[in-house]
C-alpha cells in the first residue's frame, strides 16, 4: 500500500469543523515533535479525519441517517443548547459547528 505523502500518510486529510488551515509548505514532524520527516502540506484545511458517529437514545429519531460533519465542539454545542447555556469557545461557531440536537428529538 502506498502512503500518500501529500496528506502526511492519512488516507484523507479532509478537515472537519474548525480544522486548522495550514500554509503551503508546512513541514510535518516526526513523532519526536521536533524533526521534520520530509513531507510538506500543499496548503489549506487539514485534519480531523472522517469517522462515523452513532447516537443511541431512548427518545430520539429511529433509524435516522445524517451526513452532517460533527466534532467534539458539536457535542459541547448540543449540551449548551439543550440546557440553555451560553456557548464556549468554538462551540459558538454556528457556521462550522453543528448541534446534534436534531438527532435527539422526534
Amino acid at each position: 500500500m502506498r502512503i500518500p505523502t501529500a496528506t502526511d500518510g492519512w488516507a484523507s486529510a479532509a478537515g472537519c469543523c474548525d480544522a486548522p488551515i495550514l500554509p503551503p509548505g508546512y513541514q510535518f514532524l516526526k513523532s519526536d515533535g521536533v524533526t521534520p520527516h520530509g513531507n510538506t502540506w500543499a496548503g489549506g484545511m487539514y485534519g480531523g479525519g472522517l469517522v462515523p458517529a452513532v447516537v443511541v437514545t431512548t427518545n430520539g429519531k429511529r433509524h435516522f441517517k445524517g451526513y452532517q460533519a460533527f466534532n467534539h465542539y458539536s457535542l459541547l454545542r448540543t449540551i449548551e443548547q439543550a440546557w440553555n447555556l451560553g456557548y464556549l469557545a468554538n462551540a459558538s461557531d454556528a457556521v462550522q459547528v453543528h448541534s446534534l440536537l436534531g438527532y435527539l428529538t422526534h
